[in-house]
């Protein structure tokens, strides 16, 4: 179901925003408050037990898409039905746990990738309570028997600075021209970014980045039952992982940032002169 909000330009760099929900309603509701209204549309993918929410009937700055899936039927599966009913050039993918802070600006994110071409998408940082962090970092293959997250550090400066890095967190805006040489596969339930960035590694067609320039708020612990249940506990799909790329096991929780903001300080010195 589809809610416009009146004609607005068509341009070659309209921005849309994405996000799954499953049961955290009041986080969906604090995320489409937070969008701003220079984004042409927000696609929900609904794969709930009730789908009927107030939050649809309301009037929003924004055209309101919501894509009414399977009960239960992932969040790779959400990320493809977005990816699929996505027009605009320019995708942010995020969770309904997130918001776009006002320095959080996309468009200058668009501007990194409008300056780059060979960039298919590029995150901010997440602000997470008392911490920020990048949540960017390189994927390797050791040998035939795991997929191992290590520290990226390529950085470039420019007018707005940032590191290049296989893995950026689900905060980001990415062209929707990338989803043709690789897409979300909704067979994979709740690892779904890991398997998507390993997979553009692999074909080798797009480089991806982050930038300290741009901040996400996410807001983890919004929920707690949701927290503690199966999918927002960190469930990962080793196996099924493992079988798709022909190894005998996949590390995906490690925490490798290449950067890291805490009260004691900034652990990295990526963006440091050169």
């Amino acid at each position: 179901s589809r809610m416009y909000a009146g004609p607005k330009p068509t341009d070659e760099g309209a921005i849309a925003a994405g996000v799954p929900v499953f049961s955290r309603e009041t986080a969906l509701r604090q995320f489409l408050e937070s969008v701003p209204g220079y984004v042409r549309t927000v696609y929900v993918a609904d794969n709930g037990r009730e789908q009927d929410r107030d939050l649809y009937g309301r009037a929003w700055p924004f055209d309101l898409d919501v894509l009414h899936l399977p009960y239960d039927c992932g969040i790779g599966a959400c990320r493809a039905a977005i990816a699929d009913a996505c027009d605009e050039p320019f995708l942010w993918v995020g969770d309904c746990d997130m918001e776009i802070a006002r320095e959080g600006d996309l468009r200058t994110l668009r501007s990194v990738l409008e300056a780059e071409p060979d960039l298919g998408g590029i995150s901010g940082w997440l602000l997470e309570g008392r911490a920020v962090r990048s949540g960017a970092r390189d994927l390797e293959r050791v040998g035939s028997t795991a997929i191992k997250e290590a520290a990226a550090l390529e950085r470039e400066h420019g007018p707005v600075p940032f590191v290049r890095a296989d893995f950026i967190p689900q905060a980001g805006l990415f062209r929707t021209a990338v989803y043709e040489d690789y897409a979300y596969d909704p067979d994979v339930r709740s690892t779904e970014h890991f398997d998507f960035f390993y997979g553009h590694k692999r074909a080798g067609a797009w480089d991806f980045a982050s930038t300290p320039a741009v901040v996400t708020i996410h807001n983890r612990d919004i929920d707690p039952q949701y927290r503690e249940s199966e999918r927002g506990s960190g469930h990962v799909d080793r196996d099924v992982l493992a079988d798709k790329w022909g190894v005998e096991r996949v590390e995906v929780g490690a925490r490798s940032d290449w950067a890291e903001v805490h009260e004691h300080g900034l652990k990295s010195d990526a963006f440091e002169p050169a």
